[in-house]
């Protein structure tokens, strides 16, 4: 059972799903015992439960679906947004160097580099660094 706060419904996934929170409740050998007994009860006490529970609880349940549209509405939003970097000839840039081809943990993270040319076709870039010309592949 998931009982951890979620950011986008406002509360926890058991929360939305039967209308509270989870008990944590460590079990005792002797509560085991009357596990029985007490299932009897619980079941009688269920049948008992008025109307305007279930009606605050479609609420809720309402208010959690809002809460979960209004989150994906704004993770799209987020996500259509325009993040596409846009380089011109003689842009100085910087390549990040992926730690596998690294030869050694001093050596810099990232790679100054100058762009030289532009292929529109693929998007790739041609640039020179200290080291030498890096085409595309």
């Amino acid at each position: 059972m998931n009982i951890t706060f979620h950011r986008a419904i406002k509360c926890s996934p058991y929360e939305a799903v039967f209308g509270f929170k989870a008990h944590r409740e460590v079990a005792a050998p002797a509560i085991l015992a009357n596990e029985q007994e007490d299932s009897h009860e619980i079941a009688e006490n269920v049948k008992e439960i008025p109307d305007t529970i279930n009606l605050e609880q479609q609420a809720k349940r309402q208010k959690i679906c809002e809460n979960q549209q209004h989150y994906n509405a704004k993770m799209k939003k987020q996500t259509q947004q325009s993040k596409k970097m846009t380089f011109k000839v003689d842009d100085l840039v910087a390549i990040k160097i992926h730690k596998a081809d690294k030869v050694s943990n001093l050596h810099a993270n990232m790679l100054i580099a100058k762009i030289l040319e532009i292929y529109s076709t693929t998007n790739y870039f041609k640039v020179v660094t200290q080291y030498g010309i890096i085409k595309d592949r």
